[in-house]
């Protein structure tokens, strides 16, 4: 008996161990993303102030809702792992949407497009 115990007990505390160890693992993986942008107009400036809406593709749901800064950037992060729409809006500029982005878990991803600023004729703003 003593002899069984004394192999089992180290097999067992090692199972345990690697299963623990296992789990920490599992739990530390990554499971949102973020969308940053940059809104600029047609000549390149920056557009403060826009508003950035952040809609989930498959649920119809708004999950965020952000403004631009001075420098016209916009930075949307824990996102979870899924498909979005992204609209902007900004006085003056033609309403702007990107369709079906996906953040990847723990990188950044970078919204661009094009958006026709409504006072001009000249180029389209875009964002970045």
């Amino acid at each position: 008996m003593k002899q069984l115990l004394k192999v089992t007990l180290p097999i067992l505390s090692l199972t345990v161990a690697l299963f623990l160890g296992l789990s920490a693992v599992a739990f530390a993986q990554e499971i949102t993303g973020s969308i940053n942008g940059t809104v600029k107009d047609s000549v390149g400036a920056a557009v403060n102030g826009a508003t950035v809406t952040i809609t989930d593709s498959d649920k119809k749901v708004v999950v965020r809702t952000l403004s631009t800064n001075d420098d016209g950037e916009f930075s949307a992060p824990l996102l979870p792992v899924a498909f979005y729409d992204i609209t902007v809006e900004a006085p003056n500029f033609k309403k702007h949407v990107e369709s079906h982005l996906r953040p990847v878990a723990g990188e950044y991803s970078v919204c661009s497009g094009q958006q026709r600023d409504q006072r001009r004729s000249g180029p389209p703003a875009f964002f970045e």
